[in-house]
């Protein structure tokens, strides 16, 4: 129940914000007789935290009636859930507006309101009224006006908002968003916040009820699909949905985010949906449903590679005799000499605009990239032309670490150098061109289908590009399975590195990862660099309790004879939570081993996370402004708790933190096998259990075992590693990415 009035007396406050108050209500119609306080005529008793409410001030409650016949106050009261002040209704608050506008001040605020008991309106309707007033000239009046009009509709929109929770930086950011419209445009369609990604869905949703919107209003079906097909879809790595599959993951996302309840048959669903895709608001091809941006990013990488697969490189036609004389000088500067596959492909890399070089650890994916750059400085520099500009990129900043310290070049991340940032829309014509000559990206396994699509559209035809990543890895996080489409596809050359060349102390490793992928279970174990350390399943122990014992002794271990070196060793587990041998809850475990409490001036907490210098922390977002992105792992080197502000290390670039952005970092003692796709171990310890039935998957077990660079430790179970190995269902991705590709090129 809503209703509105006056402020006429507080009969108790605490420094809370809980108060009770007598309200003369405007309208007492709506109050039933028994319910009116008989000592205040035309009011009633409230109470509840109402913390800036003040006597004399027009409020705006919402709550619900309660008895309590005890007590010295009369029994009917109205429990106020939310409360707004009108401002512009409440004289002392209005005469401060006005006041503090930049062209008024206290003295003329003071005239206007002596002049004019009902300011606000003069004010936004026939501001030409102030030029009676002294010095008022009709400029200024018109500047009054103006800022009186844009500043109340600011306070509109924080009232209007305030009371559905939303932070003021938040009403901010809308409000320079939509402008003096705002509070408009969003009561029109509050779903619009949703779309523009200032709030959740289950928040917009709230306020479209108290708006009346109907549960299969359009603009809500239109934002809530979007959504679905966008992020929920996108988080299981599908690009597309098909009907069954949208109207299921609808009906669930409405279940858990509506807060108009309702769902939806495929029948209903099926003619709202040919509504939005009339509107091009959802994009329906073959059976398949897209949002629109997802289905541009899928169509124009089909479009771009079919493109450039049909040109030759600039430096096709440089002679096959001079080639060979380079590439054996090349072979004798790198000091490997290559066998045929990789000759091969350092001749297909040379020839083609887009060419695709995969194998696993050990296969010469990076002797090879060593050789074909330096062959291809040699030869054009013997021809008498401009040396090549050559980037080198990789999707996450350990990874191009890795790549410039092996390359012995510069490497940097994809975001930085193709200037892809997720917080800012970006039309596909305002791709930022890159000028290089030759782009090499590493580890393309992850990169998902809109990474994909801003790469390609930021590079000339004729710019080279090569990519290079382990195909058998797992998939990225976000959409597609672009590495394995673009292979199967045809369409691309492509060079399969398949022979094993790095021996010594990872010999295990290489072998089992070849056995992993083959499908064999029987590992070579209890190596230097490859151990089993069994730790049954046991049905009365599901939590895994023993697991995660067994887990915290080798780690302890390890952690001591690295040094203490926090880079040292890396535990892994498949699930972020669920038991206490998956990340959230080993991370806490750890975290006593490795950095325990001694001081708590060293240390903050945030929840039920204990930030602590010296911790090991991840980044689990972009952070464009600071130069850290998602999966980059630093030390705590600063911890203020009187500035609540922390300083993390990543390996010589230092990152301050305010309380706002602590979300951005977690714990990195344990982190799962996606967060550590893309960067490599000394040591690696590895929980295996069947209570992760769910993540045990070939791909994302082998993806774990490379991680390691000396050594790698598997605890758990020998029958879930068993499991792990045979199991190659998996989610099955829905893409068109290789379909689009193959009937692009049987279409010629």
């Amino acid at each position: 129940m809503n209703m509105k009035g006056t402020v006429t007396r507080i009969f108790a406050e605490k420094d809370s914000g809980f108060k009770i108050l007598v309200l003369t209500v405007r309208d007492m119609r709506s109050i039933p007789q028994e319910k009116r306080n008989p000592d205040f005529p035309g009011s009633v008793t409230l109470v509840g935290m109402m913390k800036s409410v003040r006597p004399d001030y027009v409020i705006e409650v919402t709550g619900e009636w309660e008895n309590r016949p005890s007590g010295s106050y009369f029994p009917w009261q109205f429990k106020v859930a939310d409360y707004a002040v009108c401002e512009f209704e409440t004289p002392a608050l209005l005469r401060k507006f006005i006041a503090e506008l930049p062209c008024v001040g206290t003295e003329l605020a003071a005239r206007i309101i002596a002049l004019y008991p009902n300011a606000d309106e003069v004010i936004e309707k026939a501001p030409q009224k102030l030029t009676i007033i002294k010095g008022v000239t009709q400029e200024k009046a018109q500047q009054i006006h103006d800022a009186f009009v844009e500043q109340k509709e600011k306070k509109s929109l924080g009232s209007f908002l305030h009371r559905y929770g939303v932070r003021q930086e938040e009403i901010s950011l809308i409000a320079a968003t939509y402008g003096s419209n705002a509070v408009k445009m969003i009561k029109a369609n509050p779903y619009r916040l949703c779309d523009d990604k200032f709030l959740s869905f289950k928040l917009c949703d709230r306020i479209g009820k108290d708006l009346g919107f109907a549960a299969d209003d359009e603009r809500r079906l239109k934002t809530a699909l979007n959504y679905v097909l966008s992020v929920r879809a996108g988080s299981k790595g599908h690009v597309y949905l098909t009907q069954d599959k949208l109207v299921e993951e609808t009906n669930l996302f409405f279940h858990d985010n509506a807060a108009i309840q309702c769902s939806f048959t495929k029948e209903t669903l099926e003619v709202r949906l040919h509504n939005l895709t009339a509107n091009g608001d959802i994009v329906s091809e073959g059976g398949r449903y897209y949002c629109p941006e997802r289905y541009e990013n899928e169509q124009d990488v089909a479009d771009i590679l079919r493109r450039r697969a049909e040109k030759k490189s600039p430096y096709a036609s440089i002679p096959d005799d001079l080639l060979q004389e380079c590439l054996t000088v090349a072979e004798d500067e790198v000091g490997y000499h290559l066998d045929e596959v990789q000759r091969s492909a350092v001749f297909s890399a040379i020839r083609n605009t887009t060419s695709v070089i995969t194998g696993g650890p050990g296969s010469g994916k990076t002797t090879l990239l060593n050789t074909y750059i330096r062959t291809l400085e040699y030869a054009v520099k013997r021809l008498g032309q401009h040396k090549p500009d050559i980037s080198l990129a990789a999707p996450t900043g350990m990874a191009s670490k890795r790549m410039a310290s092996s390359t012995g070049r510069e490497a940097r991340t994809i975001h930085k150098l193709f200037d892809i940032r997720y917080d800012t829309s970006r039309d596909r014509e305002e791709a930022k061109i890159i000028m290089s000559d030759v782009v090499v990206l590493d580890e393309v396994s992850m990169l998902d289908i809109d990474i994909m699509a801003c790469i390609l559209r930021s590079l000339n035809d004729s710019t080279v590009l090569i990519l290079v990543g382990d195909v058998d890895q797992i998939p990225s996080i976000g959409p597609g399975n672009v590495l394995a489409d673009i292979i199967e596809s045809g369409v691309i050359p492509v060079a399969r590195l398949v022979h094993s060349y790095r021996h010594g102390s990872r010999k295990t490793i290489l072998i089992n990862s070849a056995k992993i992928n083959s499908g064999d279970e029987d590992l070579v174990t209890n190596r230097a660099d490859f151990v089993m350390v069994k730790v049954p399943d046991k049905p009365t122990d599901k939590d895994c309790r023993r697991l995660r014992a067994v887990t915290e002794r080798v780690y302890n271990e390890e952690f001591l004879t690295g040094g203490k070196d926090p880079y040292h060793v890396q535990v892994i587990s498949p699930r972020r939570s669920k038991t206490e041998a998956s990340v959230d809850e080993l991370n806490v475990s750890l975290q006593r081993i490795a950095n325990p409490e001694i001081s708590e001036e060293d240390q903050l907490t945030v929840g039920k996370v204990i930030f602590r210098k010296g911790d090991r922390v991840m980044q689990v977002s972009n952070n464009y402004d600071k130069g850290v992105f998602n999966g980059d792992t630093g030390v705590i080197t600063l911890v203020s708790k009187a500035k609540k502000r922390l300083q993390v290390d990543y390996q010589g670039l230092k990152v301050e933190y305010s309380e706002s952005e602590f979300e951005q970092l977690k714990h990195a003692f344990a982190t799962t096998v996606h967060k550590a796709q893309g960067q490599e171990f000394p040591v690696v310890i590895m929980v295996v259990t069947n209570f992760h039935a769910m993540m045990l998957l070939r791909n994302l077990f082998y993806t774990g075992v490379t991680r390691a660079k000396q050594r790698i430790i598997l605890i758990g179970d020998e029958d879930a590693v068993r499991y792990a190995i045979r199991n190659t269902r998996g989610t099955k991705r829905l893409s068109a990415l290789c379909q689009k590709l193959k009937n692009e090129s049987e279409g010629e």
